[in-house]
């Protein structure tokens, strides 16, 4: 089909009990292409996140709804690898 990596998006309106990071490894142990990581990652479970190794990290309304865009984005900056 021609896909170069996928996107795994986790939906904000998922129930906290269901349980994203083991579909995260489901996923990836099914798959060769890089995956991203989206949907709902904010400060709280960013470390977590990392730890998955996904290819990428999208992070959307933690940095837009924001009262410093700016200040979150640099913190979600702060935490790539050198």
């Amino acid at each position: 089909l021609g896909v170069d990596m996928l996107i795994f998006r986790r939906s904000h309106d998922m129930a906290e009990g269901d349980n994203v990071f083991e579909q995260w490894e489901t996923t990836q142990g099914n798959t060769s292409l890089p995956i991203l990581f989206a949907g709902s990652v904010n400060r709280n479970n960013i470390s977590r996140i990392i730890h998955l190794n996904p290819y990428g990290v999208i992070i959307g309304k933690a940095i837009t709804e924001a009262q410093n865009p700016a200040l979150e984005a640099s913190h979600f900056v702060s935490l790539l690898p050198k």
